[in-house]
């Protein structure tokens, strides 16, 4: 069992399901959330991925707060949406459209995690 607390995308919780892992997702931001929700949705729809999505629970919410009300698991998961100078440098089109929807953590927020 794995939480990945900073969901995203979904692209690691995936890669994490496709292992055999039971993944918690949880994600702070609501655009991401809904899109996680509305992807995983869709996706369940599809005969091929109903059994990868039946191991993936995504949940909306402060990481800190809902580690502390979540089962115990296996491992928990750290791949920041804003990972150091990403502002600085040239990033891919999903950093591209994550910088323009959502705000990164207070030096503060970053250090909590």
């Amino acid at each position: 069992t794995v939480i990945d607390a900073t969901a995203g995308f979904g692209h690691d919780s995936l890669i994490l399901a496709s292992t055999g892992a039971s993944v918690t997702l949880l994600e702070q931001q609501p655009l991401m959330f809904l899109l996680l929700q509305l992807e995983q949705q869709k996706m369940v729809q599809h005969r091929n991925w109903q059994k990868l999505m039946s191991r993936l629970t995504i949940y909306h919410g402060d990481a800190i707060a809902l580690l502390a009300k979540l089962p115990k698991v296996d491992r928990v998961y750290l791949d920041p949406m804003f990972p150091a100078d990403s502002y600085k440098s040239a990033v891919n089109k999903h950093m591209q459209m994550l910088h323009t929807v959502t705000t990164p953590p207070s030096i503060a927020q970053a250090q909590q995690l």
